[in-house]
């Protein structure tokens, strides 16, 4: 293994914890990009023909698949 796919490694180690932190801070507050990520996740929806009121566990999700 050599130097280049180490500092990968780190890098992508760094992101991935960045992105945990800022994730786990969330607390469904209204922020900027909610009128952006709501219409892409609406028109995920749509494409994908799933009910966003539909709530499903891990158990159902298992029996599910």
């Amino acid at each position: 293994m050599n130097l280049p796919n180490l500092m990968q490694y780190a890098f992508f180690l760094i992101i991935v914890v960045a992105c945990v932190k800022a994730i786990g801070l969330y607390d469904g507050q209204k922020t900027f990009l909610d009128p952006i990520l709501r219409s892409v996740e609406w028109l995920i929806y749509c494409i994908a023909a799933i009910d966003h009121l539909f709530e499903i566990n891990c158990k159902q999700l298992y029996v599910y698949w």
